[in-house]
């Protein structure tokens, strides 16, 4: 059995609301099974990339033992209060931040009781660990990051885990192309807001789908000149580094709108297993 196993998935309060779009429905179903799937696993660990925890000074990881709370969405507050509780692995998160270090890149712990948590983070967590089990190592999104540093990012995260020696979950909590609608919307009626958008996004679905990460690296400056990517597809980076020269094979399970972003839900695991 493989002892790593990594994921793509859009986090959205959207996808608590299944019954106001077949679109939403689709990726709600989506991430249940997943989510089903993924407990039935039984990771050790979960090492969380989210495109939501925006940080400027390098990059970040959580360490606080155990964040609880209560968020709003700061853009979409009207669809309800997202509650949160869950373990952090500050040893992880530390391990990760010294190999970032040892990489030439700026990083820090975060370890206080308060700090704030992304609406990406606990929306993918309430649906691959909905009961709060399984300790996490949450990484941020440096904004100054390329995609070799980005790359580089991953890498390390992947040397802190390989000496864990545990069987660990990776997450990478991104949409595809962030082209929202600007205006209201009937729900029921929502698509990819950019044809062009759209078309591209499921030119690099169908490369995600065979575990070709390095045709997706090859497209990925034109992917982000001709759409609008979720922070410079960083997330897609910052994966590809963490898989490294291992072989993956690759499954979509969905794919379509949420408020005109295009949105995907997907997995890769090492190839054979």
């Amino acid at each position: 059995m493989t002892r790593l196993r990594s994921v793509w998935v859009p986090g959205l309060p959207h996808l608590f609301h299944p019954e106001r779009s077949n679109a939403w429905k689709k990726l709600n179903e989506s991430m249940t099974a997943l989510g089903e799937e993924i407990q039935a696993w039984n990771p050790d660990l979960i090492v969380l990339y989210s495109s939501q925890w925006i940080s400027v000074l390098g990059t970040s990881y959580q360490a606080q033992p155990r964040p609880k709370g209560v968020h709003v969405d700061e853009n979409w507050h009207e669809w309800g209060d997202l509650a949160f509780d869950f373990p952090v692995d500050g040893k992880l998160s530390e391990a990760i931040m010294k190999e970032t270090e040892a990489a030439g890149y700026p990083a820090r712990t975060v370890n206080y009781e308060g700090f704030p948590i992304d609406t990406g983070t606990i929306v993918a967590l309430q649906f691959l660990d909905p009961k709060g089990k399984v300790p996490v190592s949450l990484v941020s999104s440096w904004v100054y990051a390329n995609s070799h540093s980005a790359n580089a990012l991953g890498a390390a995260a992947r040397r802190a885990v390989d000496k864990s020696n545990q069987k660990t979950l990776v997450v990478a909590c991104s949409l595809l192309t962030t082209r929202y609608f600007t205006e209201e919307i009937n729900p029921g009626e929502d698509r990819v807001s950019s044809e062009i958008d759209d078309q591209w996004n499921q030119r690099i679905l169908g490369y995600f789908e065979t575990g070709a990460l390095a045709e997706i690296a090859k497209l990925a400056e034109s992917f982000t000149k001709e759409t609008v990517t979720d922070m410079q597809f960083n997330a897609f980076h910052w994966l590809n580094g963490f898989w490294g020269e291992t072989p993956v094979q690759g499954r979509v399970a969905a794919y379509g709108p949420l408020w005109g972003t295009g949105a995907a839900v997907a997995e890769l695991i090492p190839k054979g297993d």
